[in-house]
């Protein structure tokens, strides 16, 4: 006989993730993890599984070839480059942001809007800028040709899924 057991899921920005974590009223933490971006959960009370990589990749959605990026992280007339950006709470921005403050490639960049993945996925597909998704996100769209790479790998940021939990001991239902 199973016995039914309740999850709720909360869907937030890291920032409001790791608050709950904090004050215990979750059990998990399911989130993208650079070394480079680091979280109050890589302390000593919390412990991690990687659950496998996946990579932040920048895209944009095709010009008027349907090849090359409308949006390119190369921009031939040296002005900035329309940056589709993720909200200063997200995990993913502090991810981003670490990239380029550590990158030695001049490009400038203009925030043209700030939402989570799946609103930017939807704005760099009707061509609004530039954002770095994650490749599992957006491998479809590649594929299809309704996004494009708008930099060479270099640029692709790797990154860990990563399942967080309290170092303490867990309920049995957890």
């Amino acid at each position: 006989m199973d016995t039914a057991i309740p999850i709720q899921l909360n869907a937030d920005n890291m920032g409001a993730s790791e608050q709950i974590m904090l004050n215990g009223k979750a059990h998990f933490c399911l989130c993208y993890f650079h070394a480079s971006a680091a979280s109050v959960l890589d302390g000593p009370g919390f412990q991690s599984l990687s659950l496998g990589p996946d990579a932040l990749v920048p895209v944009s959605a095709p010009g008027k070839d349907g090849e090359n990026p409308l949006h390119p992280l190369t921009d031939e007339t040296g002005g900035p480059v329309k940056l589709l950006a993720y909200g200063a709470e997200s995990g993913m921005d502090r991810i981003v942001s670490a990239m380029l403050g550590a990158s030695a490639m001049p490009i400038s960049f203009t925030p043209v809007f700030t939402s989570h993945t799946l609103v930017l996925a939807r704005m760099a597909k009707d061509g609004k800028g530039l954002a770095w998704l994650p490749l599992s996100i957006v491998a479809d769209d590649l594929a299809k040709g309704t996004l494009v790479r708008a930099g060479d790998a270099r640029w692709d940021i790797p990154v860990d899924v990563r399942l967080y939990r309290p170092r303490a001991r867990q309920s049995p239902s957890a």
